[in-house]
């Protein structure tokens, strides 16, 4: 008795019916589209454009995790529409968390942008992952990641501060007579004196000591080869005595960043003591010395030898 037979066709239909659902729920790995590599110049962000995307599987309306986590630096996102954020908030984040559709992580990848941190040189590792968090499938999430190394050069400039004619090497010690409960005026040229541009990255005052000191003219954030700018400041001791504070000049010199200045001195009534103003090696400046060593205010000073000088102060 001849047993009766399938037509191929319909044996193959069968297994369509069969293993077709199971396939179609088959969830595959979120895609991510960057460049391998970026270069940007000290303390200037790289605009990566629309070079980063995300392409998955997921409906529409299905949500999807972004992280993005840098070493040195920070990430800013080109916009947060549609995005709920579990760590940062998409400006300047050196680690952020975020939700969205694929839709609205592709259009906050759109104008993404990497900053340096300020002193940072070499090389510079940016970590971009996304979960799908099972969209797509019912087999479980699907995870992928990418690195992007950013490579970070710096120009070769060199930093050069000078003082009422004077060149101040980094690290060195100020030491000057102030003018009690005013405003007396402090301008500092500061040059390059390399071949290249010197970047700064800002310009802060730290251990102030008797006195209130802010900056009036700050630098640019560029000095071309061979140029100078100049950076002012306002130093108001408080009371007749010691005073100190440090400046302190992040920028994209090799050996000097940051630069700094420890500058004390003597507070004194306006005109007191009249004959030692100006005076660097003059009769009285021996109780100078006295005062230094005997003030617990600038104990911490070190390095080279200082010399006395005078700021006129601001009427």
């Amino acid at each position: 008795m001849d047993r009766p037979r399938f037509p191929a066709c319909l044996l193959l239909l069968a297994c369509l019916l069969v293993a077709g659902p199971l396939l179609a729920q088959v969830n595959s790995a979120p895609q991510i589209s960057a460049p391998a590599s970026a270069q940007t110049t000290w303390a200037t962000p790289f605009a990566f454009g629309n070079t980063v995307t995300i392409s998955d599987d997921a409906a529409p309306a299905d949500t999807l995790k972004l992280t993005i986590e840098v070493q040195k630096g920070a990430i800013s996102l080109g916009g947060t529409g549609g995005l709920i954020f579990t760590a940062g908030d998409g400006q300047d984040d050196a680690l952020l968390n975020c939700t969205g559709t694929l839709a609205a992580i592709n259009s906050a990848l759109d104008g993404l942008a990497y900053s340096p941190a300020g002193g940072v040189t070499g090389t510079d590792v940016i970590w971009i992952g996304v979960d799908d968090l099972g969209s797509g499938g019912t087999d479980g999430p699907r995870q992928n990641s990418v690195y992007v190394q950013v490579a970070i050069i710096t120009p070769d400039g060199e930093i050069q501060l000078e003082h009422a004619g004077f060149v101040l090497p980094d690290d060195s010690v100020e030491i000057i007579q102030l003018v009690v409960e005013r405003a007396n005026v402090f301008i500092f040229k500061v040059g390059n004196i390399g071949p290249e541009e010197l970047y700064v990255a800002g310009t802060s005052v730290t251990g102030t000591y008797n006195c209130a000191v802010s900056v009036t003219t700050h630098l640019p954030p560029t000095i071309d080869s061979a140029a100078h700018e100049f950076l002012i400041l306002e130093v108001t001791p408080a009371a007749v005595g010691n005073f100190a504070f440090e400046l302190v000049i992040a920028n994209s010199d090799h050996d000097e960043n940051p630069f700094e200045l420890y500058v004390t001195g003597q507070a004194v009534h306006s005109g007191y003591p009249p004959e030692d103003a100006g005076c660097s090696t003059g009769e009285h400046s021996g109780w100078w010395w006295l005062v230094l060593l005997a003030s617990p205010a600038v104990m911490w000073l070190r390095r080279e030898s200082p010399r006395l000088a005078t700021v006129t102060p601001r009427e």
